[in-house]
């Protein structure tokens, strides 16, 4: 059996995303989240150990009818490229590292 290595452990939740930098920013969701960071879908090329701002906008108790924006620094830790045959579909998965 393999044994984890993660200090946290992952949950399974899409919550809207908003990924920038200087140069650019993409709307995306994620896949998972972590109190250490976030694995996401994206369109554009991230390269490993860019610095980036994560805005998440996570739901409050209120039956989720409002949400909190909550702003974070990253660093890419993986950017993996996706290929699919319709390339209008073709993405990455990347993974950030919150710091």
């Amino acid at each position: 059996m393999i044994k984890e290595r993660r200090k946290h452990l992952r949950v399974k939740k899409q919550l809207p995303l908003k990924i920038a930098d200087k140069s650019f920013d993409v709307i995306t969701e994620t896949v998972d989240i972590s109190p250490s960071g976030i694995y996401c879908r994206i369109t554009r090329l991230l390269p490993v150990m860019s610095k980036i701002e994560v805005i998440m906008l996570v739901p409050v108790k209120d039956n989720g009818r409002h949400t909190k924006k909550i702003k974070a620094m990253g660093v890419v830790v993986r950017s993996e490229p996706v290929i699919l045959e319709d390339t209008d579909r073709a993405h990455y998965n990347v993974a950030i590292f919150f710091t």
